[in-house]
């Protein structure tokens, strides 16, 4: 064979490796594309479930500028995301607030600390505040540095306007306390006067600060300085007793004598009062006429048989002696005889049975009490009453009998006891949506679902079953109320109560376990069982589970249970869809993290064929270059960046004509200058790919010098990103250890002479110095 006809069989092998190269790179600029199109598509997602959470949420740079934002966010400034994003953060809030927020945001950019619970307002292009009660936590770039804040925000300006509102109902009250009819005075527990209203002018002629700081008992009538002192020391000593109405004289200011009407309570206990507050009422006139009115029995008969309220009196051993029509009717009788025949001590109509203990009180004081409490009617239902009561004595201070009123009160308890339920469902709600928000722990949340259902629906035990979307069996993820023996066997969809459930996608009864075990899991509970519940968890369409219930024997759910227990059923079913939810983006982002890596070692073995005298000193160099970085204790974070660098150090080689970069021989000047652009072509390769752009600084920068006299930028010193010094001496020890077309293989001391011949010239003195401890 001719030397011409061996030189063109050459050039025709290295053409056709070139073109198997060329393919192969178009192969993975494909597979990059598809990634790519994969990233932007799990981007588009995230963002949807970003706008998607109730809490605002906003990022803020070192500039005060705000980056990103949610809806809820921009929904409560006012605008859109797009015309937000970019404006200065005082733009959106009072001139006079906007240094106090800065500062605020210095602190925790400057300390690294979060911030919580600011109460802070913005405003809206309307002029409109809206005030947010702010965490705010440091927003960092990938070295950890603090670079911005990021602010966890919740709209509160409904509960200031009703703050405000409170305020202004204070502001209203105390109007009123001021301008009343009646004198409100504050006495201590030694009858110092610490407060009166200024109705005591109008009524009694004197100024507040006339009698401030002087005994009450000063102005109040001989005759009665007794009997009240007895009065005001058994409210002390009994203030859970309520208060007791006095009628006494009091001098006027005009010397005059005046017959006032008061209502002492105690509220020594109340911190913002401490003291014994008395409200009085000058009943001068109308004292005068009562007594008038006393004295026509007629008139008395007629407001006794008419009274909308109940009126009894017993005898002292509790026998009904005489009752109003309204008392006869409030208890279910059908005539007067036929309640008094019943003795009110004896025969259950308290259903409390406290009063015995309410009438030695009575005896005591022998003063008008009051209580609430629970009475039987004849037909036996429950009712709840307010009792006022004293007992009446002769002469010789023996219980002659005892007199009082009762006002049916049911209705208003009942509210209270409606309200006060709602009020702990409504909480319960609350708790399971911070387990929701605030965990990805699947279990947790249906853990305190589960804990809220037993405690607020009272059933004796609850679970819940997910169904397995390959399988189509129901699964145990959790249970409450049930003894360690209980057994919960997967159910197919459409088997039992369950799987009927699921597959129809409706509630599912039924009213005794006893004779239908075969439907139930293999349960063992410390009460008996009654009716039996299973309600299908259906999210965004889909049926995520079961919840089952179990009931105790006799329980009777009504409407407003089985709309609670729907509702329940609703957040267990938010919650898994979360929890799958956040799984799917986890195991997405492990996916393309692996399919990012293996494509840039496909690009690095693609660049050793091409240039066979440097195959495998890609994948050494990567190697050798993680251990320098991690014996220096560079972060998880840079480490990862390092090794995609590294792989692809000389990716900007792709672009050096074969004619140069498989030369066997030296190059000359013209060709070193190009070869020296590799650098550069890899900048302009990868810095237009986002998830590459962090991993630049070895590609870049592995050519340049300690000293200032690389390429392609001259970068001089700690200019150079410390990645590429960490690269550059581990390129240069691979390159010397390993034989060469121009050179073989050097012996390892004499390349630790040259690599310690660099020192402070080519290569970092400290990198130099972790080097060679590592490796000798």
């Amino acid at each position: 064979m001719s030397e011409l006809e061996a030189l063109k069989r050459r050039l025709d092998q290295e053409r056709n490796a070139r073109k198997a190269a060329e393919a192969l790179l178009e192969l993975k600029s494909r597979q990059l594309y598809d990634i790519n199109q994969a990233l932007r598509k799990q981007q588009q997602e995230q963002q949807i479930i970003f706008n998607s959470v109730p809490a605002l949420i906003w990022y803020k740079d070192n500039a005060n500028r705000i980056l990103r934002l949610n809806r809820a966010a921009a929904e409560a400034m006012g605008d859109t995301p797009d015309r937000i994003e970019g404006r200065r953060i005082e733009e959106l809030m009072p001139v006079e607030l906007a240094a106090g927020y800065l500062m605020d945001d210095l602190e925790v950019i400057n300390s690294g600390t979060p911030k919580r619970g600011i109460l802070e307002p913005i405003r809206k292009p309307s002029g409109e505040l809206v005030w947010i009660v702010a965490d705010k936590f440091p927003y960092r770039d990938e070295s950890g540095k603090a670079i911005g804040v990021i602010v966890f925000a919740t709209d509160v300006t409904e509960r200031r306007r009703a703050e405000e509102a409170a305020q202004s109902s204070e502001n209203k009250f105390r109007s009123l306390i001021e301008n009343i009819k009646d004198i409100i005075t504050i006495l201590d527990a030694k009858g110092t006067i610490l407060y009166e209203s200024p109705s005591m002018t109008r009524v009694l002629g004197y100024l507040p600060a006339e009698l401030v700081g002087r005994n009450v008992f000063e102005r109040i009538h001989a005759d009665d300085i007794e009997r009240l002192k007895a009065s005001f020391a058994r409210n002390i000593m009994h203030a859970g007793l309520g208060p007791v109405p006095q009628t006494f004289r009091y001098r006027h200011k005009n010397d005059e004598w005046r017959i006032l009407e008061a209502i002492g309570n105690n509220l020594m206990h109340d911190p913002a009062v401490r003291g014994i507050v008395v409200i009085s009422r000058d009943v001068t006139d109308s004292y005068r006429a009562g007594i008038a009115l006393r004295d026509s029995e007629a008139q008395y008969r007629n407001l006794y048989e008419n009274a909308p309220i109940g009126i009894y009196r017993t005898t002292p051993e509790g026998r009904i002696v005489m009752a109003n029509p309204a008392l006869v009717r409030m208890l279910g009788y059908s005539t007067l005889d036929e309640l008094c025949t019943r003795n009110l001590e004896k025969e259950g109509f308290d259903t409390g049975s406290p009063r015995s203990r309410f009438r030695s009180v009575m005896d005591k004081d022998g003063e008008i009490k009051q209580m609430e409490s629970a009475w039987h009617t004849h037909k036996g239902s429950k009712i709840f009453v307010r009792e006022n009561a004293r007992a009446v004595r002769d002469s010789a201070g023996a219980v002659v009998y005892y007199e009082g009123t009762v006002e049916d009160v049911s209705e208003r308890k009942r509210a209270e006891e409606k309200i006060q339920h709602q009020l702990l469902r409504l909480n319960a709600l609350h708790e399971i949506d911070l387990a929701i928000t605030s965990s990805s722990d699947l279990s947790v949340t249906l853990n305190v679902l589960l804990e809220k259902i037993l405690s607020h629906l009272h059933v004796a035990a609850a679970d819940i079953m997910l169904l397995n979307a390959h399988s189509l069996y129901l699964e145990l993820a959790a249970s409450r109320g049930f003894r360690l023996a209980a057994v919960f066997p997967p159910r197919r969809l459409g088997q039992g109560h369950a799987g009927r459930a699921a597959l129809e996608r409706r509630s599912i009864g039924a009213d005794n376990l006893a004779g239908d075990t075969g439907q139930f899991a293999a349960v063992s509970i410390e009460d008996d069982l009654g009716a039996y519940f299973a309600v299908p968890l259906v999210a965004k369409g889909e049926v995520k589970g079961v919840l089952e219930v179990y009931l105790r024997a006799g329980q009777q759910p009504d409407d407003d249970w089985v709309g609670f227990l729907n509702t329940l059923a609703g957040q267990a079913a938010v919650a898994i869809d979360n929890a799958t939810l956040f799984e799917s983006i986890q195991r997405s982002n492990t996916e393309l993290a692996l399919a990012y890596d293996s494509t840039l070692e496909g690009w690095s073995r693609a660049l050793d064929l091409r240039d066979k005298e440097t195959e495998g000193h890609t994948q050494r160099v990567t190697n050798m270059t993680m251990r320098l970085a991690s014996s220096m204790g560079l972060s998880a974070a840079t480490l990862l960046n390092v090794r995609r660098g590294a792989l692809l150090h000389d990716i900007g080689k792709m672009g050096i004509p074969d004619s140069i970069l498989l030369k066997p021989g030296k190059l000359t000047d013209k060709e070193w200058v190009i070869m020296r652009k590799h650098p550069e072509y890899a900048y302009e390769l990868l810095s237009p790919i986002e998830f590459l752009r962090t991993a630049l600084d070895i590609p870049y920068c592995h050519h340049e010098k300690w000293d200032g006299t690389g390429y392609p930028r001259g970068l001089k010193g700690t200019a150079i990103p410390l990645a590429a010094r960490v690269f550059a001496i581990v390129d240069i020890w691979d390159a010397l250890r390993n034989d060469r077309p121009y050179r073989p293989a050097w012996p390892d001391e004499k390349v630790r002479d040259h690599i310690a011949g660099l020192k402070g010239t080519h290569l970092d003195p400290s990198v130099n110095e972790s080097f060679v401890k590592m490796i000798w």
